[in-house]
């Protein structure tokens, strides 16, 4: 996977506005690092024309910084960046509004806030993605047609890094990666919870997949979730198809997650802490590599059961798995 190293020249704050549109030229007149300022208002079109122009090498969101971002960002033409994510990136709660104007995803009836998508990019920084998705929590439990939106969605990207970033209270599932090559999760911390004991924070894994390869996760910690990491990657006959291949997970730690680590076609509920449930035939999942993984499952799911039919797994955890063909 390549990466590129930035240099910085120069830092320029920037408070923009819809409106300032004098400003936003000022940012295509720059060359090496542009540092993003809080407006008061949608900094979302500020972000992100920081994000296609070609004179930020590097993007930066200061710590202490929190930007509001209240529109769709559509940052799907981003090459070469480093995105220095140390403030908070935090979307608007306002269930309307995204219900309306979220990116809509065919799979699963999907919706994302943010889809990032171009080649060479590297987001991190220590910073937060703020979901706020309280007002999901509370909408979709008198209304399961709503759309939540999925905080970060990488689409059409190739050599993506994602290190060191928190997801906080997201709508939905945290990530979606969707036609995307040579992807890199590192260091996430991953969190979501309702703050009424009444309605729980449903869906909101760290990410689903529809054809996966070439996937790299390391150094992931999480919490008191259903979901793990998990790739569907086919529904069945006349419904889809898809392969996974490649796929390493390393460093990986879930306390009290109900299905912590799946590859399955359908969801299917079973007390296993680890179920890579692969379809019959050659080659629809290869190359699965799984080291240091440590589980603690909810007591009712005691003790740590590792399934895995129609794939063999590769690494230091692989003898925790009891293997079979269908």
């Amino acid at each position: 996977m390549a990466f590129l190293s930035f240099k910085t020249l120069f830092l320029l704050a920037l408070a923009i506005t819809p409106q300032a549109s004098a400003s936003w030229l000022n940012i295509a007149e720059l060359t090496g690092t542009c540092t993003l300022a809080a407006s008061g208002k949608d900094d979302g079109p500020a972000f992100a024309l920081a994000l296609s122009s070609s004179k930020c090498k590097s993007v930066i969101v200061p710590k202490h910084v929190t930007l509001s971002i209240r529109s769709p960002l559509n940052t799907t033409r981003t090459y070469n960046k480093h995105i220095r994510l140390e403030g908070t990136l935090s979307f608007l709660a306002d269930v309307l509004y995204w219900n309306e104007n979220s990116f809509k995803i065919t799979y699963q009836n999907s919706s994302s806030f943010w889809l990032l998508g171009g080649q060479n990019i590297k987001l991190d920084g220590g910073g937060v993605i703020q979901g706020n998705g309280q007002a999901w929590y509370n909408a979709f439990a008198a209304n399961s047609d709503l759309y939540r939106p999925i905080p970060l969605t990488i689409s059409h990207g190739k050599d993506v890094v994602v290190q060191d970033i928190s997801v906080l209270q997201s709508p939905m599932w945290n990530f979606l990666i969707t036609d995307s090559q040579d992807v890199h999760f590192d260091k996430m911390y991953l969190h979501s919870n309702s703050t009424n004991s009444s309605i729980l924070a449903k869906n909101t894994d760290p990410g689903e997949y529809d054809i996966v390869e070439d996937i790299y996760v390391s150094n992931v910690r999480m919490s008191d979730a259903q979901n793990g990491i998990r790739i569907k990657s086919w529904a069945g006959p006349n419904v889809g198809s898809g392969r996974v291949s490649n796929i390493y997970y390393d460093k990986w730690q879930g306390d009290d997650i109900d299905y912590p680590i799946i590859i399955d076609t359908c969801w299917k509920k079973k007390s296993l802490v680890v179920d890579l449930a692969c379809s019959p035939g050659n080659n629809t999942c290869t190359n699965i590599h799984l080291d240091n993984i440590t589980i603690t499952p909810p007591p009712a799911y005691a003790p740590a059961t590792y399934v895995c039919q129609n794939t063999q797994v590769q690494g230091n955890a692989a003898s925790l798995f009891n293997c079979t063909t269908t």
